[in-house]
């Protein structure tokens, strides 16, 4: 086994691989609500809480739109009306506000992190990956990342549905080092998709 401490760049040295492939870039703000977008766009969690929320406030206009529409047949128009507009209300709230929510909640747990606004480098070797920042390390075998997803904006590595390494295309090297990324990323990863 590889001496405790050394790098995947050291390793790959060892073993005669090329240079890892490394990715660096700032944990801002500006990340996080990127990674949640797309999380929220294509992970399985995302689509059905997006599905139940459409469901939701369709559900809840068109209560709305079907008491308005008995005003005419009923003696308190008033409180028909009043609860009719009350269901199309929530509705639009359910359809317009759960971005707001989901956005809200991403920032707030970065505000949490140790490692908001530093550094983050990436490195990933032909058996290892590493990531490290200011405040921390951590290294795996290429055989923990579940599926990786590729969109116009980078690269995300799941380690379990809510567990994610976001790799951002401004962060790589070039684009020699991006494409080579994404081959070693499909030949390691059997589920891998391009969703550019």
């Amino acid at each position: 086994s590889a001496p405790p401490g050394q790098s995947v760049q050291q390793r790959a040295s060892d073993t005669g691989m090329a240079k890892p492939i490394q990715v660096t870039y700032r944990w801002s703000q500006d990340e996080v609500l990127i990674l949640n977008r797309i999380h929220m766009r294509y992970s399985a969690t995302g689509r059905k809480l997006r599905r139940s929320t459409r469901s939701g406030g369709v559900i809840f206009m068109c209560m709305g739109a079907i008491l308005l529409c008995t005003i005419g047949g009923t003696p308190q128009k008033w409180r028909t009306a009043a609860f009719g507009l009350a269901f199309i209300a929530a509705g639009a709230a359910l359809l317009a506000g759960m971005p707001l929510l989901m956005r809200r909640a991403a920032l707030t747990s970065y505000a949490k992190k140790p490692d908001r606004d530093l550094l983050v480098t990436l490195e990933f070797g032909e058996q290892r990956l590493s990531c490290k920042s200011d405040v921390a390390f951590s290294e795996s075998l290429w055989s923990t990342i579940r599926r990786v997803l590729r969109t116009r904006e980078g690269f995300l590595l799941y380690l379990s549905d809510m567990q994610v390494h976001w790799l951002p295309v401004h962060g790589f090297q070039g684009t020699d080092a991006l494409e080579r990324f994404a081959q070693l990323a499909k030949a390691k990863v059997a589920d891998y998709k391009d969703e550019r």
